[in-house]
């Protein structure tokens, strides 16, 4: 009876293994996860899962297989799962490493940019001093009303400063937009574009000083007679006619001063022609007001040349016998702008 017993026993045993197993591979290929699992596994999973599976011995029996695939199934395609998720994670972190990095700007934009950085920079270094360049230029055209109008901006003390300050203002709101503009505007970016910004800022300061020693100096020194020193000459000669011609004006003869009338007039033009020059030191602010002290100075009478020097330097050349020295430091425009003489008749 044992004998018997035992067989069935094995067949039972052997059809509910079965069973077991039937009902794993129907779950298995019911589960939805693992069959997209099983769609996206790389091609370097599938590798790698074929080695595997080749170097397991060959020996082994049909039911050991069931239940190495049965247990070992839902095991295996969850930890290749966590792999192909592991790998997809470490993709969508590198690309998100790879756009978070500051985009570089094309190779055929980059000589447009460096030429728009260069017109930008000498722009926004000239705007600042339009009113000086403009009073400079209207000084020597003669127009009067746009000077007047300029004046009380050049006699503002501090507004060298400012000027200079406007200058890297508009610099700095440049680069800005530009960074703004190509997504560079962060700590990464700055230094990105440190080339760019040392561009904009050096040639900003380098039209600065072109300006103030160069451009203004030569404008301020441009040839220039006082139309007041031509009235005064055309009025030294109506003299000469009065002094010619006793009859029109009987008071001034050689019995009243004493000597000849020929002398007299001889004396007259020479006093004329002998002419002094002082120089002045003046406390301008920068060579952009020279123009100013220039047209200042020039509005007196018996003016006949100023030239300015770099830094703040102004050879006077005046006639004495219609204003003295004393008179060309009285000006107004000295109360804001302090000057001394530093040379010239009667020094020290």
């Amino acid at each position: 009876m044992e004998n018997l017993t035992k067989p069935q026993n094995n067949a039972q045993n052997n059809e509910k293994m079965k069973q077991s197993i039937e009902n794993n591979s129907l779950n298995n290929t019911a589960n939805p996860y693992e069959i997209v699992e099983e769609r996206v596994e790389s091609e370097e999973f599938v590798e790698t899962k074929a080695m595997i599976e080749s170097d397991k011995p060959t020996e082994q029996t049909e039911i050991q297989e069931q239940i190495s695939s049965c247990c070992g199934g839902s095991r295996s395609s969850r930890s290749n799962s966590d792999q192909n998720n592991t790998v997809n994670s470490n993709q969508i972190n590198t690309v998100t490493l790879e756009n978070s990095k500051p985009l570089k700007p094309n190779e055929n934009n980059s000589n447009s940019n460096s030429n728009n950085s260069i017109f930008a920079s000498i722009f926004y270094g000239l705007v600042p001093h339009t009113g000086c360049i403009a009073f400079i230029l209207f000084t020597i055209l003669g127009v009067t009303a746009v000077t007047s109008f300029l004046k009380p901006f050049l006699l503002n003390a501090y507004i060298f400063y400012v000027l200079i300050l406007l200058s890297f203002v508009f610099t700095t709101i440049s680069a800005i937009i530009y960074l703004k503009k190509h997504g560079l505007w962060s700590l990464d970016g700055l230094k990105f574009k440190w080339k760019y910004l040392l561009t904009m800022y050096s040639l900003t300061l380098g039209i600065n000083l072109f300006l103030f020693m160069v451009v203004f100096p030569l404008l301020v020194n441009i040839p220039t007679v006082s139309a007041d020193y031509g009235a005064q000459q055309s009025g030294l000669q109506q003299q000469q006619l009065n002094l010619s011609n006793p009859q029109l004006n009987p008071q001034i003869t050689g019995a009243v001063v004493g000597v000849p009338v020929e002398q007299a007039l001889n004396n007259q033009l020479t006093n004329a022609d002998e002419l002094s020059t002082i120089r002045l030191k003046v406390g301008i602010p920068c060579p952009g007001h020279a123009s100013l002290i220039s047209q200042e100075i020039k509005s007196l009478s018996g003016i006949k040349t100023v030239k300015f020097s770099f830094p703040n330097l102004f050879d006077v050349t005046y006639n004495p016998a219609m204003l003295s020295k004393e008179d060309v430091l009285s000006l107004d425009v000295f109360n804001t702008y302090k000057a001394d003489i530093v040379n010239g008749p009667n020094f020290g």
